[in-house]
């Protein structure tokens, strides 16, 4: 973050995320920035209780390949909501 003089020790997506040429890029927080950074998004938000166990519970049955696809598509969905400036 610039300006910031706390150590860089936590990381963040960047702006390009994991895809069949490579893992993404990454930016290197400090613990407070990087608080900063993952409190711009909620997956969950306007989800019921009955709508977040349903999502939870299908993640849960994710073989690693497939997980991984899946966290891959949603930093893709992350990266480019911070780009078009609707995430902080």
């Amino acid at each position: 973050m610039p300006g910031c003089t706390g150590p860089g020790e936590f990381r963040a997506p960047g702006t390009q995320g994991s895809s069949f040429d490579g893992p993404g890029d990454w930016r290197w927080f400090c613990l407070d920035h990087v608080r900063e950074f993952n409190a711009g998004y909620d997956w969950f938000e306007g989800m019921s209780a009955e709508e977040i166990l349903a999502a939870l519970a299908e993640r849960l049955g994710n073989d690693p390949v497939t997980e991984r696809r899946v966290v891959a598509e949603q930093l893709r969905e992350i990266a480019v909501l911070r780009l078009e400036g609707e995430l902080t």
